[in-house]
């Protein structure tokens, strides 16, 4: 599983499909999922200089590593393989 966290999953989407069609994939399992009430929950809730407890997701200001979602943005999971 490859995760992309996007403020702008429109843009992002047609981005992967058509890199996608270009190489005569299909995206089959591709999903677009909002950070739970529980994520966002501890993103605003985690004091500044602290930064997040482990498996929290990224303090506010932080860039989200892959599996990670920001309270702003949404994750795109895309099958193993197909990344851009």
């Amino acid at each position: 599983t490859v995760e992309h966290d996007t403020d702008d999953p429109t843009a992002l989407l047609a981005e992967l499909t058509t890199a996608a069609l270009e190489r005569g994939e299909r995206l089959e399992e591709l999903s677009v999922s909002r950070p739970s009430l529980e994520d966002v929950y501890l993103e605003l809730t985690a004091t500044a200089g602290e930064g997040p407890a482990a498996g929290e997701g990224p303090a506010s200001g932080e860039t989200a590593t892959p599996g990670e979602t920001s309270a702003a943005g949404q994750t795109v999971v895309e099958p193993e393989g197909a990344g851009v």
